[in-house]
């Protein structure tokens, strides 16, 4: 993901991805994100780029309900963890980076 030091806002499809441990992936979703600046970090809004099935929406539910810390993975490969905020609307979330210290 390119930085935003720089920049207002920043669009891509990426994917929400929920690993059990390091070689066991049990979700990947494609969103549409809009990440913006603001003072101290960024907000970002991720959309579903097609409607789920039934199995998708039964499988986020359930990997929310475990822990809603997932790897958002950016089409260069590049990685950030975020917690998913409950849906605000069907297939649209609001992502929040985790901050290690």
């Amino acid at each position: 993901m390119a930085t935003l030091a720089h920049m207002e806002f920043y669009e891509s499809v990426a994917h929400l991805e929920w690993w059990a441990n390091r070689s066991t992936c049990l979700g990947r979703f494609e969103l549409s994100v809009r990440i913006t600046a603001e003072p101290g970090g960024w907000r970002a809004v991720g959309v579903a780029t097609a409607p789920w099935s039934d199995e998708d929406r039964e499988g986020f539910a359930f990997l929310m309900a475990l822990e809603p810390l997932f790897t958002l993975r950016f089409p260069d490969d590049s990685t950030v963890l975020v917690t998913v905020a409950a849906p605000c609307e069907i297939d649209r979330f609001g992502l929040i980076e985790l901050r290690v210290a």
